[in-house]
């Protein structure tokens, strides 16, 4: 809605209601024996109800300045229907960004600032219990980012973050009811330059990004699980060098990067008699390669292979593998379109070398798995239509493989659908 010539309103408002069911995880044995069986015991029910209303106000451009004013409001109700375990997650926020886009005859400078302000309130427990837990966060984010093009051919980046948070956590298990506050900067830089312009980039980067622990990392209502009040802030130095080449029909990258977090969250099953989430050091090294050939209206293809070495750098685990963390993943996909807005097209993945989530120790490697879909997209005029045809080739795989960290009794597999298809219809009016 245009209220001005250089500013315009939109009001956005959704209502969801989604009920999904999962049959929970089988041991090995029961897997094996026939994946797919839902065991009584295991079986989950989720009930979720979401309802938002947000409003954007969009100045400018004027001058070089444009601006986004943001406000919404949210609240989220989702319910276990079989064990009536429930979360209800009400926020609200408001966030005004501002740019300032200015050019010379050699040079461009694009400035964008901004605040964000939030109150999330989360409540979980169990119905009929009397039992909650409940974490109230305040907060508000301040950034400021500048990014100066030379000569077409250099471009230079820094930006700079800070968070602050205010909890009022009252716990049921552990037992804690206080205050908790956390604050945190997280700048960033980076280059890009253009070796052949529109042609060939060479390009680096370095960010520190912080990260406050929320509700679900401190506590839940389940039986094996004990919450840990004493949390840090993890944050990370992260490290990219990479280089870019494009030229019609074809496009390719390669970045190798390192990473490097200090007290990053994760569950570790071996902590007392039910594990609970505590603090790490990790570094992750790797690199990623992809290319694409694209002949419009006709072909994509489309390739991404990415190699990481994810490991805990100190403490107990020092040297060993980061669970959940495939060393190798490969995703190729092939697009064909036999008349006009019409498309084919087959994707593959291929997930090579982890260890089952939980298995800090590494004795328990998981099985490798690929799986191909088969998809096909139809556009007229303001319809949109698809058809996905998941795990095509009926792959018994298991993405999600668990553990109790010591050997494989208890619900350690989650075996993926066998054959599905998925439908849907976009109309714009």
């Amino acid at each position: 809605m245009e209220l001005l010539k250089t500013l315009t309103a939109n009001v956005n408002v959704l209502h969801s209601e989604d009920t999904t069911a999962t049959p929970g995880g089988l041991t090995l044995t029961q897997a094996e024996a026939r994946r797919q069986q839902a065991v009584e015991s295991n079986v989950i029910i989720f009930d979720d109800e979401t309802d938002q209303v947000s409003v954007d106000l969009i100045a400018g451009p004027w001058e070089g300045f444009s601006g986004v004013l943001n406000a919404f409001w949210r609240n989220r109700i989702a319910d276990s229907l079989r064990s009536n375990l429930f979360t209800i997650t009400p926020s609200r926020g408001l966030s005004l960004r501002l740019n300032h886009d200015a050019e010379g005859e050699a040079a461009r400078n694009l400035l964008v600032g901004g605040i964000e302000l939030m109150d999330d309130k989360a409540t979980t427990g169990t119905r009929a219990s009397g039992t909650e837990d409940e974490s109230h966060r305040k907060g508000y984010g301040l950034y400021l980012e500048d990014t100066v093009t030379l000569w077409d051919r250099l471009s230079l980046v820094g930006g700079l973050r800070f968070d602050k948070f205010r909890y009022a956590e009252a716990l049921s298990f552990p037992a804690f009811v206080g205050t908790l506050r956390f604050e945190g900067f997280s700048p960033k830089a980076g280059l890009t330059y253009a070796l052949l312009p529109d042609v060939l980039d060479v390009f680096a980067a370095y960010s520190r990004p912080f990260k406050a622990p929320n509700v679900d990392d401190y506590s839940g209502i389940v039986p094996d699980f004990v919450g840990n009040i004493d949390l840090q802030p993890q944050q990370a130095n992260t490290y990219e060098v990479g280089t870019r080449f494009t030229r019609a029909p074809v496009s390719a990258e390669a970045t190798v990067f390192y990473i490097r977090t200090e007290d990053e969250i994760l569950f570790n099953r071996l902590s007392g008699a039910f594990g609970q989430n505590e603090n790490f050091h990790t570094r992750r090294i790797g690199a990623e390669l992809a290319a694409r050939l694209e002949l419009p209206e006709f072909l994509r293809v489309s390739t991404t292979y990415t190699f990481v070495d994810a490991e805990f750098h100190k403490g107990r685990f020092s040297e060993r593998t980061i669970p959940g963390t495939p060393e190798h993943l490969v995703n190729v996909g092939i697009g064909v379109s036999p008349f006009t807005s019409f498309w084919v097209n087959l994707d593959w993945q291929l997930v090579q070398d982890f260890y089952r989530i939980n298995d800090f120790n590494n004795i328990l490697p998981s099985d490798n798995y690929g799986v191909l879909n088969l998809g096909v997209r139809y556009a007229w005029r303001n319809l949109r239509a698809f058809a996905t045809i998941t795990n095509l080739t009926n792959e018994e795989y298991t993405a999600f493989q668990s553990s109790n960290a010591s050997n494989m009794n208890g619900a350690g597999e989650n075996p993926a659908p066998s054959t599905g298809l998925i439908v849907g219809v976009t109309v714009t009016f």
